[in-house]
């Protein structure tokens, strides 16, 4: 269970099924690392909140935290986002919560990871071109995560990111 402390700027809510999907969100226990990819992980329910935003709300919308700072400035770590779910055409430059089952990740072992999206062209071993991907951070102190043609398959774009609603401060280290 996600832990919030009293004084945030996205709130628990309890209405009607109808209110919450007009005004609020529900609140994952997924948190998805700006480095590499998280620990391997099964996204819950945890909470519906409501959030400061002048973006409509829709079904498929979501809020889970991003831990790591590949993402910054844009995105800071332990920081709570607003993401959008499904991803029904993946566009060059886009920033994306994304799953691939068969990378781990450098920083922290697992399978999500928030980077922005870049198509590109790979050569194969017989000279023939392929299309493949990089993840990309936002941060100049990280690499990008390439994803080959060949593993395209085990790559999964999550969400769209939209935009930040709060921000936790990081934990101490050992906890």
């Amino acid at each position: 269970m996600v832990s919030l402390p009293t004084e945030r700027r996205f709130r628990r809510v309890s209405r009607s099924y109808e209110e919450r999907c007009e005004r609020a969100v529900p609140l994952l226990t997924l948190r998805a690392a700006a480095g590499g990819f998280s620990e391997g992980q099964l996204p819950e329910f945890d909470d519906w909140v409501e959030v400061p935003t002048a973006r409509a709300l829709r079904k498929g919308m979501f809020v889970a935290k991003v831990e790591g700072r590949s993402m910054e400035p844009l995105i800071p770590d332990w920081a709570y986002c607003l993401f959008r779910r499904p991803v029904l055409h993946l566009r060059d430059g886009m920033i994306l919560l994304a799953q691939h089952r068969d990378v781990i990740g450098p920083d922290t072992g697992g399978q999500y990871t928030v980077k922005r999206y870049r198509r590109v062209q790979v050569e194969a071993d017989d000279g023939s071109r392929e299309l493949g991907a990089r993840l990309e951070p936002e941060n100049p102190e990280y690499l990008p995560i390439e994803i080959s043609p060949e593993s395209t398959d085990e790559f999964q774009p999550i969400a769209e990111f939209i935009t930040v609603v709060d921000q936790d401060e990081p934990e101490p280290m050992g906890q």
